[in-house]
């Protein structure tokens, strides 16, 4: 199954960590309101689009029931059964927040908002352990993009992927019933702070007895991230510095392989999302588009926001995306600015005026092909094909271009001239002209056209073979082309 776009946490814990005598919202109603939210996602009939999810603490106690949406950042407040349906029908859906919710909020600081519970993959989806992340959510995020595809690896491996700073330890107590679980049966905690990460084993295997873990007692003293520490026993330290750790290669997105000099690489990879569209594909998933990239869920998300609001993309009802209005309105501007016409007259003038011959540019049109641009030679002894004029396929330079990326004609000669991109003849079509012709590619790397440049046969000069090459290769990038293979890669 696919895994979840949208999460909402609600806090049904039975005592919140840094206030153990107060009795926590979770009594107060939260379980049933959890429900509510499991039979409206059952009643829309999406559940792998949303996950309803237990969490820890998410506020003060005070104002009932907090639920906050995940990656959308929002925390609500005093949240009861009525709210159920307009939260799922104006955040969940249509992506605005209940203001009257939000407006009651008081009394929880703005980095707990932030510090939303990061992967629902991390642990079991429905048992997530209490814990509660403190300041600087922010300073740790990448560590934890990088984290998120490995903490399945067990202990030293999500430490190794997180890429953390070299002041920071992993604790591991010595007691050998106390270790990471098994993660083909529930996946470790990844807690991720501004200094460092720590795994433990979810809360819900503590007991309270001589070896119950405090992870709490030395979090206000010391300001860092919260050390585990056993009452009645000592514990074993594992102090892992990065130094001594093997380092294991990140695999590179597509943008990093490609980086624009002095570029920002935010928006390289945005463009590199935008590129994923094509070539028969027009409608994405999530999980397409970050396989494609090969960049983190989560990154594309963030990156998926910034081009849906400049309406270079869509997001659909079932998930997926589409290229926007916004793309179409940027192609206007470029087919206005660069028609055909506007790009192959110049190459054309370029060509005649270094050859003094005649240039033309031609298309295939069922079984014969179409001059369609043409510039005269200034000299009075040349050829007199017109624009608009239909010529043989299988005769004359710019036909057998055509035919051989199509393969047709002649095999052999297709495979020079597709090994090649260029090829002069004398006599093919007409026996007292000659002629040279190149190819010209498009977005795709499909043939667009072929560029040609006819003479009299005593006139023919082989030095041109190049020049025409470099004006088919100059036209394919005006006309936004790539040659065949590039397509690919």
């Amino acid at each position: 199954m696919a895994r979840p776009e949208r999460h909402v946490f609600a806090c049904t814990q039975n005592r919140p960590p840094q206030h153990p005598r107060v009795v926590c919202a979770g009594r107060k109603g939260s379980t049933a309101l959890l429900k509510a939210f499991w039979a409206e996602q059952q009643k829309r009939q999406a559940p792998d689009t949303v996950a309803i999810t237990y969490s820890g603490c998410l506020g003060p106690c005070d104002q009932g029931t907090n639920v906050l949406i995940y990656p959308d950042a929002v925390l609500y407040s005093g949240v009861t059964m009525a709210d159920v349906e307009k939260i799922f029908t104006r955040q969940l859906e249509g992506r605005e927040p209940v203001r009257r919710l939000i407006e009651g909020l008081h009394g929880a600081p703005a980095e707990q908002i932030d510090a939303v519970l990061w992967s629902v993959t991390l642990t079991s989806p429905r048992s997530l352990a209490a814990y509660y992340l403190r300041n600087k959510f922010h300073a740790g995020r990448r560590e934890l993009d990088e984290a998120e595809h490995a903490a399945h690896l067990g202990l030293k491996a999500a430490a190794h992927a997180a890429g953390l700073n070299e002041d920071w330890q992993m604790v591991q107590a010595g007691d050998a019933n106390f270790h990471a679980p098994d993660p083909a049966r529930s996946r470790p905690l990844l807690a991720v702070h501004a200094k460092g990460a720590r795994l433990h084993r979810p809360a819900a295997r503590r007991t309270r007895n001589r070896n119950t873990v405090d992870h709490t007692a030395t979090t206000a003293r010391s300001g860092g991230p919260p050390r585990l520490r056993r009452s009645g026993s000592v514990a074993a330290t594992v102090r892992l510095r990065r130094s001594t750790m093997s380092k294991q290669p990140a695999i590179a997105s597509l943008a990093d392989d490609n980086l624009a000099a002095g570029g920002v690489a935010a928006v390289d990879r945005a463009l590199t999302l935008l590129a994923a569209f094509g070539n028969g594909t027009h409608v994405l998933s999530l999980s397409a588009l970050a396989e494609r990239t090969r960049l983190y869920k989560s990154t594309v998300l963030r990156l998926l926001a910034s081009l849906e609001h400049a309406h270079l993309v869509v997001r659909r009802a079932d998930g997926c995306y589409v290229l926007g209005s916004g793309v179409a309105r940027l192609h206007a501007v470029y087919a206005q600015s660069s028609s055909s016409e506007s790009l192959v007259i110049p190459v054309l003038q370029e060509l005649v005026a270094a050859t003094r011959e005649s240039a033309a540019f031609h298309v295939r049109q069922g079984a014969q092909r179409l001059c369609l641009y043409r510039v005269d030679s200034p000299q009075p002894v040349r050829d007199h094909i017109r624009a608009g004029e239909l010529l043989p396929l299988d005769r004359g330079t710019g036909g057998r271009v055509l035919q051989a990326y199509c393969h047709e004609g002649d095999e052999a000669l297709g495979q020079q001239i597709r090994r090649q991109q260029v090829i002069a003849l004398a006599g093919d079509r007409d026996p007292q002209l000659a002629g040279i012709a190149a190819p010209v590619f498009g977005p795709s790397g499909q043939l667009a056209g072929v560029i040609t440049l006819t003479m009299p046969r005593e006139r023919l000069d082989s030095a041109w073979a190049e020049i025409v090459r470099n004006s088919g290769r100059t036209l394919t990038r005006y006309l936004g082309g790539i040659k065949p293979g590039e397509a690919d890669g």
